[in-house]
């Protein structure tokens, strides 16, 4: 889903139930954008590329069909380590912000 509206941004940026939280391999558990900014902050390569591989990446997966943002899951697509994801996201979560308000 692309974020278009203030309500998806707004959905975009909240905290998921607990069900639908993203379970990193290091016990770090993700129930929002802001969450797995932290999580990546002390995230080891080894355990990102646990999540991220040449065929399938977890975190983007996560953000596009728990959180509904297509934008952020391709740009996640492109990260080759914790810090560049964690760029991604946070320069995201700030053009949501502004969207939502």
């Amino acid at each position: 889903m692309a974020v278009k509206t203030k309500k998806d941004a707004v959905t975009a940026l909240a905290e998921v139930n607990i069900d639908r939280r993203f379970f990193c391999e290091d016990g770090c558990i993700c129930g929002s954008l802001a969450e797995l900014v932290e999580c990546l902050g002390k995230m080891s390569p080894d355990t990102f590329h646990h999540h991220v591989t040449l065929s399938n990446n977890d975190f983007s997966n996560w953000v596009r069909h728990v959180l509904g943002d297509d934008k952020l899951a391709e740009d996640l697509l492109k990260a080759t380590d914790p810090q560049q994801a964690r760029k991604m996201i946070k320069e995201r979560i700030k053009w949501l912000q502004k969207k939502a308000s």
